[in-house]
């Protein structure tokens, strides 16, 4: 990029609010570079100061997990109000509550600034079992698959896999088991699917998932639905009572 238009006291493109003379006057080829660095400790600073989200159950739980990464390092999670994070990281994000839910927040986004925690942010009306959920998404991403949030949607598009599928490994599922059972929670529809599927070991792994390879991954993919499909008589038995059932589910 040509920043040769920049006066001597005009402020520096890096964004650090200095004058260019000041800054990165002789070494503009490190000014993409640095405003990253700059932006992407802006947004963490931004993170790291909102608002605790207001969540009894989510809290106490949350005091009691600490994960190991693979460098060693404990790690401990962090909770955050939903909304104020949706209001710093959404263009034309609406001031207005979204309804229940839970994020985890990619740690890209936070470990320039606080690498020993991972950040989920929580509405305070959000049920137990999306708390599990967004709990085991964590454990995952550290302990397990490594499978950062959000990986499974462009890799849904290029194969036509279903991205709840790609967004839950058997890792995930293994951990959303042992979270629920942990803490006794019990899952709501859908997640009981993904750990029904978890305990027979008809996920997908994240090891496969993270290759990315279409020819790799189509026909475990295939393999999971079809079993999805022959168990459907047990699997509309174990959600019938379940949050969130809407319905036995019928064969194709």
């Amino acid at each position: 990029m040509d920043f040769s238009h920049v006066r001597r006291n005009d402020a520096c493109p890096c964004g650090s609010g200095k004058k260019f003379k000041n800054c990165h006057m002789g070494r503009e080829d490190k000014i993409l570079e640095d405003r990253m660095k700059f932006e992407t400790s802006e947004l963490a600073l931004k993170i790291r100061d909102l608002p605790p989200a207001r969540h009894a159950g989510a809290e106490k739980m949350a005091r009691s997990l600490e994960f190991t990464s693979a460098a060693g390092k404990k790690i401990k999670i962090k909770l955050v109000d939903l909304d104020a994070y949706q209001a710093i990281s959404m263009k034309n994000a609406k001031s207005t509550p979204q309804g229940p839910g839970g994020l985890l927040i990619n740690p890209y986004k936070t470990r320039v600034l606080d690498p020993l925690h991972i950040y989920v942010a929580l509405t305070p009306d959000v049920n137990e079992s999306t708390v599990i959920h967004e709990f085991a998404h964590a454990a995952d991403l550290i302990e397990g698959s490594a499978l950062t949030p959000g990986f499974g949607s462009a890799l849904a598009s290029e194969t036509s896999i279903p991205v709840e599928i790609l967004e839950h490994p058997q890792e995930f599922g293994e951990r959303l088991v042992q979270l629920s059972e942990k803490f006794g929670v019990e899952l709501d529809a859908e997640d009981e699917i993904v750990a029904f599927l978890a305990k027979k070991e008809k996920l997908l792994p994240g090891k496969v998932i993270a290759k990315g390879k279409k020819e790799e991954l189509v026909p475990l993919a295939e393999e999971t639905m079809r079993f999805m499909q022959e168990s459907q008589e047990e699997i509309n038995k174990t959600i019938k009572k379940r949050q969130g059932y809407m319905g036995d589910r019928e064969e194709s």
